[in-house]
Protein backbone atom coordinates (compact mmCIF):
# COMPACT_ATOMS: atom_id res chain seq x y z
CA UNK A 1 0.00 0.00 0.00
CA UNK A 2 1.17 3.80 -0.99
CA UNK A 3 0.56 6.02 1.17
CA UNK A 4 0.58 10.05 0.92
CA UNK A 5 1.28 12.40 3.86
CA UNK A 6 -3.06 13.47 2.68
CA UNK A 7 -3.54 9.71 4.04
CA UNK A 8 -1.42 10.23 6.80
CA UNK A 9 -2.98 13.30 8.09
CA UNK A 10 -6.81 11.96 7.47
CA UNK A 11 -5.42 8.82 10.12
CA UNK A 12 -3.35 10.17 12.97
CA UNK A 13 -4.22 12.78 15.00
CA UNK A 14 -1.69 14.32 17.75
CA UNK A 15 -3.92 12.75 19.99
CA UNK A 16 -3.47 9.32 18.38
CA UNK A 17 -0.36 9.74 18.39
CA UNK A 18 0.52 10.37 21.69
CA UNK A 19 -1.57 7.09 23.09
CA UNK A 20 0.38 4.95 20.18
CA UNK A 21 3.63 6.28 22.00
CA UNK A 22 2.11 5.61 25.24
CA UNK A 23 1.43 1.83 24.76
CA UNK A 24 4.92 2.34 23.23
CA UNK A 25 7.10 2.87 26.02
CA UNK A 26 4.75 0.37 27.87
CA UNK A 27 5.49 -2.43 26.02
CA UNK A 28 9.32 -1.11 25.66
CA UNK A 29 9.28 -1.48 29.37
CA UNK A 30 8.30 -5.63 29.19
CA UNK A 31 11.30 -5.57 26.39
CA UNK A 32 8.85 -6.35 23.54
CA UNK A 33 10.77 -3.92 21.04
CA UNK A 34 13.58 -3.53 18.96
CA UNK A 35 15.22 -0.03 17.93
CA UNK A 36 18.85 -0.17 16.14
CA UNK A 37 20.52 3.24 16.19
CA UNK A 38 20.01 5.80 13.96
CA UNK A 39 22.95 6.47 11.46
CA UNK A 40 23.87 9.28 9.19
CA UNK A 41 26.27 9.64 6.59
CA UNK A 42 28.13 12.50 5.37
CA UNK A 43 29.42 12.50 1.97
CA UNK A 44 31.03 15.85 0.08
CA UNK A 45 29.83 18.10 -2.42
CA UNK A 46 30.56 20.84 -4.75
CA UNK A 47 29.02 23.32 -3.20
CA UNK A 48 30.86 24.90 -0.25
CA UNK A 49 29.71 24.46 3.54
CA UNK A 50 27.19 21.76 1.27
CA UNK A 51 26.80 17.69 2.29
CA UNK A 52 25.25 14.87 0.71
CA UNK A 53 23.35 13.34 3.91
CA UNK A 54 21.44 10.20 4.22
CA UNK A 55 20.22 9.21 7.52
CA UNK A 56 18.10 5.88 8.72
CA UNK A 57 16.73 4.73 11.58
CA UNK A 58 14.50 1.70 12.36
CA UNK A 59 13.18 -0.93 14.75
CA UNK A 60 10.29 -3.32 15.66
CA UNK A 61 7.50 -4.23 17.52
CA UNK A 62 5.63 -7.51 17.28
CA UNK A 63 2.96 -6.36 19.43
CA UNK A 64 1.65 -5.04 16.09
CA UNK A 65 3.64 -7.17 13.85
CA UNK A 66 5.70 -4.40 12.14
CA UNK A 67 9.21 -3.45 11.28
CA UNK A 68 9.85 0.12 10.16
CA UNK A 69 13.31 1.30 8.45
CA UNK A 70 13.22 5.32 7.62
CA UNK A 71 15.25 6.90 5.09
CA UNK A 72 15.84 10.37 4.54
CA UNK A 73 18.15 11.36 1.63
CA UNK A 74 19.00 14.90 1.15
CA UNK A 75 21.84 17.58 0.47
CA UNK A 76 22.43 19.88 3.30
CA UNK A 77 23.67 23.13 3.80
CA UNK A 78 24.42 25.99 6.12
CA UNK A 79 22.91 29.39 6.00
CA UNK A 80 23.53 32.34 8.22
CA UNK A 81 20.28 34.05 9.05
CA UNK A 82 21.46 37.67 11.06
CA UNK A 83 23.87 36.47 13.75
CA UNK A 84 23.23 33.21 13.81
CA UNK A 85 23.77 30.01 11.11
CA UNK A 86 21.16 27.69 10.23
CA UNK A 87 20.90 23.62 8.43
CA UNK A 88 18.60 23.35 5.66
CA UNK A 89 17.67 20.51 3.68
CA UNK A 90 17.89 21.80 -0.21
CA UNK A 91 14.70 20.96 -1.95
CA UNK A 92 14.99 19.30 -5.10
CA UNK A 93 14.41 20.66 -8.45
CA UNK A 94 10.71 20.54 -8.20
CA UNK A 95 10.41 21.67 -4.17
CA UNK A 96 9.83 18.47 -2.61
CA UNK A 97 12.44 16.41 -0.35
CA UNK A 98 12.81 12.79 -0.09
CA UNK A 99 12.08 10.90 3.37
CA UNK A 100 10.06 7.67 3.58
CA UNK A 101 9.15 4.64 5.56
CA UNK A 102 9.16 1.53 4.53
CA UNK A 103 6.39 -1.39 7.30
CA UNK A 104 7.42 -4.74 6.69
CA UNK A 105 5.27 -7.52 8.00
CA UNK A 106 7.21 -9.46 10.95
CA UNK A 107 5.10 -12.16 10.44
CA UNK A 108 5.59 -13.35 6.77
CA UNK A 109 8.66 -10.85 6.02
CA UNK A 110 6.72 -8.99 3.43
CA UNK A 111 6.48 -5.28 2.78
CA UNK A 112 3.43 -3.52 3.37
CA UNK A 113 3.46 -0.25 2.83
CA UNK A 114 4.97 2.49 2.25
CA UNK A 115 4.51 6.09 3.05
CA UNK A 116 6.52 9.77 3.45
CA UNK A 117 7.53 10.85 7.06
CA UNK A 118 6.82 14.48 6.37
CA UNK A 119 3.80 14.50 8.85
CA UNK A 120 4.34 11.70 10.30
CA UNK A 121 7.53 12.63 11.62
CA UNK A 122 6.00 16.01 12.92
CA UNK A 123 3.29 14.27 14.62
CA UNK A 124 5.43 11.62 16.25
CA UNK A 125 7.80 14.44 17.90
CA UNK A 126 5.32 17.13 18.61
CA UNK A 127 3.63 13.83 20.71
CA UNK A 128 6.73 12.22 22.16
CA UNK A 129 7.54 15.89 23.81
CA UNK A 130 3.33 16.67 25.20
CA UNK A 131 4.27 13.08 26.25
CA UNK A 132 7.30 14.22 28.36
CA UNK A 133 5.88 17.53 29.21
CA UNK A 134 2.60 15.46 30.72
CA UNK A 135 5.24 13.79 33.31
CA UNK A 136 7.35 17.06 33.80
CA UNK A 137 5.12 19.89 33.54
CA UNK A 138 3.27 21.77 36.34
CA UNK A 139 -0.64 19.87 36.29
CA UNK A 140 -2.07 23.54 36.17
CA UNK A 141 0.78 24.95 32.83
CA UNK A 142 -1.08 26.78 30.88
CA UNK A 143 1.03 29.18 29.22
CA UNK A 144 3.91 28.24 26.71
CA UNK A 145 7.30 30.14 25.53
CA UNK A 146 8.11 28.98 21.93
CA UNK A 147 10.89 29.82 20.40
CA UNK A 148 10.67 28.92 16.62
CA UNK A 149 7.89 29.08 14.08
CA UNK A 150 9.12 26.74 11.68
CA UNK A 151 7.07 22.90 10.70
CA UNK A 152 7.99 21.27 13.89
CA UNK A 153 7.13 24.42 16.17
CA UNK A 154 3.56 24.18 15.39
CA UNK A 155 3.56 20.70 16.30
CA UNK A 156 4.92 21.41 19.57
CA UNK A 157 1.80 23.70 20.61
CA UNK A 158 -0.48 21.26 19.18
CA UNK A 159 0.92 18.16 20.98
CA UNK A 160 0.76 20.35 24.54
CA UNK A 161 -2.90 21.00 23.67
CA UNK A 162 -3.50 16.97 24.19
CA UNK A 163 -1.58 16.80 27.36
CA UNK A 164 -2.37 20.75 29.26
CA UNK A 165 -5.29 23.47 29.31
CA UNK A 166 -2.84 25.34 26.62
CA UNK A 167 -4.65 29.17 26.31
CA UNK A 168 -1.55 31.39 25.46
CA UNK A 169 1.35 31.54 23.62
CA UNK A 170 4.53 33.82 23.32
CA UNK A 171 6.78 33.37 20.31
CA UNK A 172 10.17 34.27 19.13
CA UNK A 173 11.58 33.84 15.81
CA UNK A 174 14.77 35.25 14.23
CA UNK A 175 12.84 35.59 11.07
CA UNK A 176 10.36 37.93 12.54
CA UNK A 177 8.14 38.54 9.13
CA UNK A 178 7.78 34.07 9.36
CA UNK A 179 6.84 34.79 13.28
CA UNK A 180 4.01 37.07 13.15
CA UNK A 181 2.25 35.54 10.26
CA UNK A 182 3.12 31.70 12.06
CA UNK A 183 1.37 33.78 15.32
CA UNK A 184 -1.56 34.58 13.55
CA UNK A 185 -2.04 31.46 11.75
CA UNK A 186 -2.09 29.04 15.18
CA UNK A 187 -3.97 31.65 16.43
CA UNK A 188 -6.54 31.41 13.88
CA UNK A 189 -6.55 27.43 13.90
CA UNK A 190 -6.77 26.81 17.48
CA UNK A 191 -8.76 29.65 18.44
CA UNK A 192 -5.95 30.54 21.67
CA UNK A 193 -4.00 33.53 22.04
CA UNK A 194 -0.40 33.67 19.95
CA UNK A 195 1.68 36.54 20.49
CA UNK A 196 4.78 37.30 18.86
CA UNK A 197 7.35 38.74 20.85
CA UNK A 198 10.63 41.26 20.05
CA UNK A 199 13.32 39.11 21.89
CA UNK A 200 13.64 35.24 22.99
CA UNK A 201 13.55 36.03 27.16
CA UNK A 202 10.37 37.74 25.95
CA UNK A 203 8.96 34.36 25.19
CA UNK A 204 10.27 32.58 28.23
CA UNK A 205 9.63 35.39 31.33
CA UNK A 206 6.87 33.80 33.09
CA UNK A 207 5.74 30.59 30.72
CA UNK A 208 4.63 27.47 32.49
CA UNK A 209 6.54 25.42 29.56
CA UNK A 210 9.12 26.63 27.06
CA UNK A 211 9.64 25.11 24.59
CA UNK A 212 12.64 25.27 21.72
CA UNK A 213 12.15 24.23 18.27
CA UNK A 214 14.26 25.71 15.97
CA UNK A 215 16.96 24.60 12.97
CA UNK A 216 19.92 26.88 14.47
CA UNK A 217 23.37 25.74 14.94
CA UNK A 218 24.18 27.87 18.16
CA UNK A 219 21.85 28.19 21.36
CA UNK A 220 19.01 30.53 20.99
CA UNK A 221 18.59 31.30 24.90
CA UNK A 222 20.25 30.98 28.24
CA UNK A 223 19.88 28.77 30.59
CA UNK A 224 19.92 31.45 33.64
CA UNK A 225 17.02 32.58 32.31
CA UNK A 226 14.69 29.22 33.21
CA UNK A 227 12.93 30.19 36.53
CA UNK A 228 11.34 28.13 39.29
CA UNK A 229 8.31 25.56 37.79
CA UNK A 230 9.32 25.86 34.54
CA UNK A 231 9.61 22.80 32.26
CA UNK A 232 12.23 23.18 29.36
CA UNK A 233 11.99 20.38 26.15
CA UNK A 234 14.60 21.11 23.22
CA UNK A 235 13.98 19.00 19.64
CA UNK A 236 17.37 20.23 18.14
CA UNK A 237 20.53 19.84 20.58
CA UNK A 238 22.65 22.40 19.63
CA UNK A 239 19.94 24.82 20.08
CA UNK A 240 19.97 24.09 24.09
CA UNK A 241 22.39 25.97 26.37
CA UNK A 242 24.67 23.65 27.83
CA UNK A 243 24.54 24.83 31.32
CA UNK A 244 20.93 23.55 31.55
CA UNK A 245 22.07 20.26 32.49
CA UNK A 246 23.15 21.74 35.62
CA UNK A 247 21.05 24.71 35.94
CA UNK A 248 17.62 22.22 35.83
CA UNK A 249 16.73 19.82 38.58
CA UNK A 250 15.07 17.37 37.17
CA UNK A 251 17.16 16.15 33.84
CA UNK A 252 16.15 13.39 31.38
CA UNK A 253 19.22 12.08 29.84
CA UNK A 254 20.01 8.89 27.02
CA UNK A 255 23.02 7.81 27.87
CA UNK A 256 22.64 3.97 28.22
CA UNK A 257 21.35 3.73 24.48
CA UNK A 258 24.16 5.35 21.80
CA UNK A 259 21.17 7.06 20.13
CA UNK A 260 23.34 8.42 16.65
CA UNK A 261 26.41 7.11 14.66
CA UNK A 262 27.89 9.71 12.39
CA UNK A 263 30.01 8.00 9.35
CA UNK A 264 31.81 10.96 6.76
CA UNK A 265 34.25 10.43 4.08
CA UNK A 266 37.70 11.75 5.54
CA UNK A 267 36.92 15.17 7.71
CA UNK A 268 33.99 16.30 5.02
CA UNK A 269 31.53 16.05 8.16
CA UNK A 270 29.99 19.19 8.96
CA UNK A 271 32.15 20.84 11.67
CA UNK A 272 28.88 21.13 13.77
CA UNK A 273 28.38 17.24 13.80
CA UNK A 274 32.29 16.76 14.94
CA UNK A 275 32.08 18.98 17.54
CA UNK A 276 28.72 18.94 18.96
CA UNK A 277 29.33 17.05 22.27
CA UNK A 278 26.85 16.21 25.00
CA UNK A 279 27.35 18.28 28.68
CA UNK A 280 28.27 15.53 31.48
CA UNK A 281 24.99 14.18 32.98
CA UNK A 282 24.52 16.22 36.17
CA UNK A 283 24.13 13.92 39.55
CA UNK A 284 20.58 13.01 39.68
CA UNK A 285 19.96 12.43 36.10
CA UNK A 286 17.33 10.51 34.98
CA UNK A 287 17.77 8.29 32.36
CA UNK A 288 14.94 8.17 29.35
CA UNK A 289 14.36 4.69 29.67
CA UNK A 290 13.27 4.67 33.27
CA UNK A 291 12.05 8.12 32.84
CA UNK A 292 9.24 6.46 30.11
CA UNK A 293 9.15 2.83 32.19
CA UNK A 294 8.65 4.55 35.29
CA UNK A 295 6.54 7.32 34.54
CA UNK A 296 8.53 9.69 36.36
CA UNK A 297 7.05 12.98 37.59
CA UNK A 298 7.84 16.65 38.80
CA UNK A 299 8.74 16.31 42.79
CA UNK A 300 7.49 19.90 43.22
CA UNK A 301 5.77 23.07 42.18
CA UNK A 302 9.24 25.21 41.69
CA UNK A 303 11.34 22.15 40.52
CA UNK A 304 12.96 23.25 36.75
CA UNK A 305 12.62 20.30 34.72
CA UNK A 306 14.50 19.63 31.25
CA UNK A 307 13.70 16.96 28.35
CA UNK A 308 16.22 17.91 26.00
CA UNK A 309 16.59 16.63 22.54
CA UNK A 310 19.24 13.64 23.63
CA UNK A 311 16.50 12.06 25.83
CA UNK A 312 13.50 12.13 22.69
CA UNK A 313 15.79 9.87 20.65
CA UNK A 314 15.65 6.86 23.18
CA UNK A 315 14.27 3.81 20.77
CA UNK A 316 13.52 6.07 18.48
CA UNK A 317 13.41 3.71 15.31
CA UNK A 318 10.44 1.48 17.28
CA UNK A 319 8.78 4.81 18.04
CA UNK A 320 8.79 5.31 13.88
CA UNK A 321 7.74 1.54 14.05
CA UNK A 322 5.05 1.62 16.00
CA UNK A 323 3.65 5.19 14.67
CA UNK A 324 3.79 4.01 11.10
CA UNK A 325 2.30 0.65 11.86
CA UNK A 326 -0.66 2.39 13.47
CA UNK A 327 -1.10 4.43 10.62
CA UNK A 328 -1.04 1.59 7.89
CA UNK A 329 -3.77 -0.62 10.01
CA UNK A 330 -5.88 2.74 10.62
CA UNK A 331 -5.42 3.18 6.62
CA UNK A 332 -6.69 0.07 5.74
CA UNK A 333 -9.19 -0.15 8.18
CA UNK A 334 -10.28 3.58 6.12
CA UNK A 335 -9.75 2.58 2.33
CA UNK A 336 -7.23 4.63 2.23
CA UNK A 337 -4.14 4.45 0.26
CA UNK A 338 -2.94 2.98 -3.57
CA UNK A 339 -2.67 -1.00 -3.49
CA UNK A 340 0.61 -1.72 -6.13
CA UNK A 341 1.02 -5.02 -7.45
CA UNK A 342 2.87 -6.93 -4.70
CA UNK A 343 5.61 -8.63 -7.06
CA UNK A 344 7.22 -5.03 -8.10
CA UNK A 345 8.09 -5.62 -4.52
CA UNK A 346 9.39 -9.59 -4.24
CA UNK A 347 11.16 -11.55 -6.53
CA UNK A 348 11.77 -15.54 -7.39
CA UNK A 349 15.41 -15.71 -7.00
CA UNK A 350 16.71 -16.35 -3.63
CA UNK A 351 18.65 -13.89 -1.98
Amino acid sequence: MLLTNDDVERVLTMADCVDVLRRFFEEEGKGQVLTRQRTESWLPHLTTDTFYQCKTMEGGVPYIGKYVIRIDSNVTRKRQQGQSSRVEHVPFGNGSWMGTLLVFSTETGELLGWMPDGYLQRTRVGALYALAADYLARPDAEEVGLLGSGWQAGGQILGLRCVRTIKKVRVFSSNTDRCSRFAEELQASLGIEVRPVATARDAVANADIVALATNANEKVMESSWVEPGQHLSSVRFLELDPRAYEDCDRVVVNRVEPWIQNYHLGELCPQDIKDAKVPPAPSGAIEAREFFRQRIKRTGAREKTLFPNEASNYQLGGQFAAVAGFVLDRAREKGLGRDLPAEWFAQTLLP
